[in-house]
């Protein structure tokens, strides 16, 4: 069974290449991708994700954390200079 994952910030450069990793990988899906203003390309179906993979803004991680929650998946972010507030 394949890992589902949903990819916030699938248009920077490491959303990208998570991307491409992930299609030469079966044991990993990305399910849902979200950019800036939203899902992208109608990827954000109804299904559950695992984890929520983030490398976006401090909006975007918002936006991953709020939606790890709502999935009860894991949440992993690599989006820098967040607030100590955040965190």
């Amino acid at each position: 069974m394949a890992l589902r994952i949903a990819l916030v910030g699938a248009e920077g450069r490491m959303g990208t290449r998570i991307a491409a990793l992930a299609a030469d990988d079966a044991r990993v899906v990305v399910a849902r991708r979200y950019g800036r203003n939203g899902p992208l390309d109608g990827s954000c179906d109804d299904a559950s994700v695992d984890v929520v993979v983030d490398f976006s803004s401090e909006a975007g991680a918002r936006q991953a954390l709020e939606l790890a929650l709502a999935e009860k998946a894991a949440l992993l972010t690599g989006t820098t200079g967040l607030p100590p507030a955040f965190l």
